[in-house]
């Protein structure tokens, strides 16, 4: 058995600890094969965030990787926290409405559809403030029209007490 002379092209380290190896300089990869290297970002348009890749309005738009032909976009995700609360306040409005027309309506759903709709209203504002929305108008009416549905309650319970304070006293 011969042995050959050790030069750089075919050392090889006999330890984990001996540093990288790196392959030899006359090794040659075949054209198409190699590392994958990622594609280049294009800058974002029209002075939107870093991020925005629809250019318009400063959305973030995230898209997912791709399942069987179908992407999943965070603005839409996030576009439902707005759309929730304003269904939310709306179902409090109506509520408060049928309840000082005189029908019969649960004072726990108002409050909580009111409660929730603030809350909803005011995610999805904020969502839409970061960039991951693009209805942030949408959130801030939810918020206040939930505030205002609060307010209904409050009002017509101090007109029942102010009510029943005159009957009694």
């Amino acid at each position: 058995m011969t042995q050959r002379p050790e030069d750089e092209s075919s050392a090889r380290a006999s330890a984990p600890d001996a540093g990288p190896l790196v392959p030899p300089d006359d090794w040659t990869v075949a054209p198409g094969v190699g590392p994958a290297t990622p594609s280049p970002v294009p800058p974002p348009q029209f002075g939107a965030p870093a991020g925005a890749t629809d250019g318009g309005r400063g959305s973030r738009r995230e898209q997912l990787p791709s399942i069987e032909g179908l992407t999943f976009d965070r603005a839409r995700e996030l576009n439902s926290r707005a759309v929730i609360g304003m269904v939310l306040s709306g179902i409090a409005v109506v509520s408060v409405l049928a309840w000082f027309a005189g029908a019969p309506t649960p004072l726990l759903l108002t409050v909580a559809a009111a409660i929730g709709g603030t809350v909803m209203g005011l995610r999805g504002w904020g969502a839409a403030r970061q960039g991951f929305a693009s209805n942030g108008g949408l959130g801030l009416a939810a918020a206040a029209v939930g505030v205002l549905a609060l307010t209904g309650v409050v009002v017509i319970y101090a007109l029942v007490i102010a009510a029943i304070g005159q009957l009694t006293g």
